[in-house]
């Protein structure tokens, strides 16, 4: 029990630092400092930064998910489980270093286990689109597999092109996903998905 709640203490300080000061800029000292344990107790752990990197994004998704399964065991539709998913990434986003995203890259098992969570990604999504379509908010016209690509295929973009560096990532998330999400939306998507943007809280609450 005490190695599982150490374990967890640990993903959680390095969570923290890897998103506020990049991947790179942090090392396992550092870590064990912040948490006021060894380093060989940090290593008994975590057996190398790459482990407890992979570990950090494990939990993170795992996270995610089951936020986004508590909506939907609520009874909420589509577009309120949209909103719900947007508003978490833009929390999770504020404060995170640009060079987090480039870090990771570094590092081959990572790359790979984001690679594998694209195929599943894609998987979950074609299933949210069929389900918002027998909703009635989602447009039965399209393909969204090759919507769900594109997509994709625009947030490697923004990364490759350092787009955060003249806007934050906030700024890009926001504009990105509201168009994408309006432009898949029926006349009742629309109507719904600006009812939920217009009782958003605002950043000054």
């Amino acid at each position: 029990m005490m190695t599982t709640n150490l374990r967890r203490r640990i993903v959680a300080v390095a969570l923290q630092e890897f998103s506020r000061h990049g991947i790179k800029a942090v090392k396992m000292d550092d870590i064990a400092r912040i948490l006021s344990i060894s380093k060989r107790t940090l290593y008994q752990v975590f057996e190398e930064k790459q482990q407890l990197l992979l570990e950090c994004l494990k939990s993170r998704r795992e996270q995610n998910l089951q936020y986004m399964q508590h909506f939907e065991q609520k009874g909420c539709n589509v577009i309120e489980i949209l909103i719900a998913f947007y508003q978490l990434r833009i929390r999770q986003m504020r404060g995170v270093n640009p060079s987090f995203f480039l870090d990771l890259q570094r590092y081959p098992a990572v790359v790979s286990y984001c690679q594998e969570n694209r195929e599943d990604e894609l998987r979950r999504s074609l299933l949210f689109f069929e389900r918002g379509q027998k909703e009635g908010f989602f447009r039965t016209d399209l393909h969204y597999e090759i919507i769900v690509y594109v997509a994709q295929s625009a947030i490697e973009n923004v990364m490759s092109k350092k787009l955060y560096e003249k806007y934050s990532l906030s700024e890009l998330f926001d504009t990105f996903v509201l168009t994408l999400v309006r432009g898949v939306c029926t006349t009742k998507g629309i109507k719904t998905l600006d009812t939920c943007i217009e009782n958003l809280p605002s950043s000054s609450d």
